[in-house]
C-alpha cells in the first residue's frame, strides 16, 4: 500500500502549526484503509478524500457525537474513521466506476431472416 498522505500533509490541511505525528500517522493509515475498501488501488486524486477522512478522525479523537459549549450546541457529528456518501461517490468516480451508463437487457433482434 503506497501511502497517499503524511502527517505534514494533514497538518497543512488542518492549518495546524504542530501535530501529534503518531496519531496523525495512525488516522491517515486508517482513512486510507477505509478508502481502499471503496476503490483499490486508490485512484489519482484520492489524497483529498483520505485527508478529509483523516482530518475528521484527528479533530474528534474522543468520538463525541454532540457538543454543547455555553449557549451553543453542535450535533450530528459522526464519530470514528468513516467516509461520507459524497466521498465514497468521489472515489468511485475517480476510479471510473460511478458515472451514468445504459444497459440494454434485450439482445439485438435480426429481422433480416424469416422463418
Amino acid at each position: 500500500m503506497a501511502v497517499v498522505a503524511d502527517p505534514t500533509d494533514l497538518a497543512t490541511y488542518l492549518g495546524a502549526d504542530s501535530i501529534d505525528i503518531g496519531r496523525a500517522t495512525l488516522v491517515i493509515e486508517l482513512a486510507q484503509s477505509v478508502a481502499e475498501a471503496v476503490a483499490s488501488p486508490l485512484p489519482v486524486g484520492a489524497r483529498a478524500v483520505v485527508l478529509a477522512c483523516a482530518a475528521r478522525a484527528y479533530t474528534n479523537p474522543q468520538q463525541i457525537p454532540d457538543e454543547t459549549i455555553g449557549p451553543f450546541r453542535r450535533s450530528g457529528m459522526q464519530a470514528g474513521v468513516f467516509l461520507t456518501r459524497d466521498e465514497r461517490k468521489t472515489l468511485k468516480l475517480l476510479a471510473g466506476r460511478g458515472g451514468a451508463f445504459t444497459v440494454n437487457p434485450m439482445a439485438p433482434i435480426d429481422l433480416s431472416s424469416s422463418p
